[in-house]
């Protein structure tokens, strides 16, 4: 795979932060932390490319450092996508997020990569985790989480994943769970 050093490239992309009142963009300490950071990062860094920050506060400190697309109402989104002629729409494993992506690909002919940070394959690893270690909170959503057969955790993910264009893992390990436990290859 050939490293892309310029949005030029492959059109004007668009990065989708937000899409919860508790997101990333309003409750991180610093826009380089996070899962708000390869985003901010790669706005940035790529020129001619938008972060799209949807139903979500944004922090003044975002606003001084890149172009940002900000509304509450999808069919605003869906025009400042179409404005600023946007050809790839990259967003997070957030399955709210992922499904907001799908339905705007369904709007407008845009392709969709998705950026795999967390999966939800750490819940096969559970078994061999010490709930010693974890606090209170954590330990109670262990078990409770435990409780569910992996199956109809999976199924949404996986079938989220294939509506995809691109799919990019965080990390070798992200793409070797992403493949052993959704038989889905990433690049990474």
């Amino acid at each position: 795979m050939k490293e892309v050093k310029s949005s030029k490239m492959i059109g004007k992309i668009a990065f989708l932060a937000g899409y919860d009142p508790k997101s990333a963009v309003a409750m991180e300490k610093s826009l380089y932390l996070g899962v708000l950071r390869p985003f901010v990062n790669w706005a940035k860094a790529l020129d001619n490319s938008v972060l799209v920050v949807y139903k979500s506060p944004v922090r003044k400190e975002l606003l001084n450092h890149i172009t940002v697309i900000h509304t509450h109402h999808m069919d605003e989104l869906v025009r400042a996508l179409k404005y600023n002629n946007v050809e790839v729409l990259v967003s997070d494993d957030y399955i709210p997020r992922m499904d907001l992506s799908i339905r705007i690909g369904k709007e407008i002919n845009l392709r969709k990569l998705i950026y795999v940070q967390i999966l939800y394959g750490v819940r096969p690893l559970m078994g061999c985790l010490s709930k010693n270690a974890l606090d209170l909170k954590a330990r109670i959503g262990v078990s409770v989480l435990s409780l569910i057969p992996f199956r109809l955790i999976s199924g949404k993910y996986c079938g989220f994943l294939k509506k995809f264009d691109y799919v990019v893992a965080k990390s070798r390990f992200t793409a070797s769970l992403l493949h052993c436990l959704y038989c889905h290859e990433a690049a990474v």
